[in-house]
């Protein structure tokens, strides 16, 4: 097997893990001898950095993790950022501007490194981000925008109204931003052209080991 693969990446939520976000003895016991056989296991996720680390805190993964659908990657499960992609100051300005003035949303979220910002901190936010990350959000304020890296935009909609909000998004910031509909309430938006894809040739490139694969045309952005 260590002779054929290099390094495995595995999403969470409807793979890794069971609908109770936990994992299965025999799905550990097969990511811990892949990492005994010198396969290097990468986690690829959605989740931000804080809700990998409160899943997986008593498991001992030694390879990096690529999270918010590949606009950052870290080293490791506890280490410091390795990659990221950010959306630029310019687009987040034009983009709160218009949508401080569309009465069909009723919050945003700006995630950043160091935490995240949002327009209004209500028990949803609390409920959602805050109670995991145990990180209290900043107050979204242009100024602080201004200063701030940022690598995702969230933005909810009232109920009704996803599709229609989620239209008018990508027609307004579709060249640099893409949003992408979820289960959940929120739309999420990153930079344009980023994904997990992305962010595992990154990974594959960093680590000196790009397969062919990666070539391929399915692994293309």
């Amino acid at each position: 097997m260590a002779a054929v693969y290099r390094m495995v990446f595995i999403d969470l939520d409807g793979t890794t893990l069971t609908t109770e976000k936990t994992m299965t003895p025999r799905t550990r016991a097969v990511l811990d001898r892949l990492e005994r056989v010198g396969i290097s296991v990468v986690i690829a996720t959605g989740r931000a950095i804080y809700s990998v680390r409160e899943l997986f805190h008593d498991v001992p993964f030694r390879g990096p993790v690529i999270t918010l659908n590949g606009a950052v990657v870290f080293r490791g499960l506890w280490a410091p950022v390795w990659h990221m992609e950010t959306i630029d100051t310019g687009t987040l300005r034009e983009a709160l501007q218009a949508l401080e003035r569309e009465p069909r949303i009723i919050n945003i979220l700006l995630e950043s490194p160091d935490g995240y910002f949002v327009r209004r901190f209500d028990e949803e936010v609390r409920e959602t981000f805050t109670e995991y990350r145990k990180i209290e959000p900043r107050l979204l304020a242009p100024e602080a925008v201004r200063e701030a890296v940022v690598t995702n935009m969230l933005v909810r909609p009232d109920d009704g109204h996803k599709d229609f909000v989620h239209d008018m998004l990508q027609e307004m910031l579709g060249h640099s931003v893409s949003f992408a509909k979820t289960s959940w309430t929120w739309l999420e938006g990153l930079k344009a052209g980023v994904s997990k894809a992305t962010a595992m040739r990154v990974v594959a490139e960093r680590a000196s080991l790009l397969p062919a694969c990666f070539q391929c045309r399915r692994f293309r952005p």
